[in-house]
């Protein structure tokens, strides 16, 4: 592998490990697949039971596979995009399906931040589509703010890391943000982003920092 796709590898592993923005779409999304695949899941709510867990079975029966996996709200979003995968039509229900990135704002960053952030993340999966050519069927969540609490609340139903080890990295985020700078890192499904309240971008740190900031993290 040559050193100039090694960071798109390394942002295709983390793109591709992420789960959806809540546990509940990947099970909507795998109820209505299944729905309009003949079966009977019950009603697209997002809740794991014995309806959706049979029918998943029956839809496997009739294929003659063997899962590798058990029905969770976060494995949910694997089948549904397996299905996606198996018949095409079927990926209109993925999350990502005309919605590829989410940001989300914790407090009041700076507007151009936040519109930098979206530009250079959509940029990024565009190249990491493009080049081993995949499609995500969860959205790409990112939380942004200058208040670890803050990001903490954002973050927390986007993963599912226990709401403690959320907050304790949100708050470590925040403190080891540089003066003129932003921090980041991610758990599974989400990337996070802090910058200190006194930081003003462009003013003390600009869109190329930013940029570094995220291939940084995602290498």
């Amino acid at each position: 592998m040559t050193p100039a796709l090694r960071p798109l590898t390394a942002l295709f592993l983390a793109l591709a490990a992420a789960q959806p923005a809540t546990a509940s779409e990947g099970t909507i999304c795998l109820q209505e697949q299944l729905t309009a695949l003949g079966f009977t899941p019950g009603p697209a709510d997002g809740k794991i039971g014995p309806a959706t867990r049979s029918a998943l079975a029956a839809y496997h029966a009739e294929k003659d596979v063997v899962a590798d996996r058990k029905l969770d709200a976060f494995t949910s979003l694997v089948f549904c995009r397996e299905l996606g995968l198996a018949t095409p039509s079927l990926s209109r229900h993925w999350p990502a399906f005309g919605r590829r990135l989410r940001i989300e704002v914790a407090g009041a960053p700076d507007n151009d931040l936040r519109t930098d952030l979206l530009f250079e993340a959509s940029a990024a999966l565009t190249k990491v589509e493009t080049l081993f050519g995949v499609e995500l069927a969860a959205p790409v969540d990112i939380v942004i703010g200058s208040n670890g609490a803050e990001i903490a609340d954002r973050a927390a139903p986007l993963t599912e890391s226990p709401a403690a080890s959320v907050r304790r990295i949100a708050k470590r985020l925040c403190q080891d943000a540089p003066n003129y700078g932003i921090a980041s890192t991610h758990l599974p499904g989400v990337i996070l982003f802090c910058h200190r309240p006194s930081s003003v971008y462009r003013g003390g740190f600009s869109p190329r920092d930013l940029r570094n900031q995220l291939g940084r993290m995602l290498a």
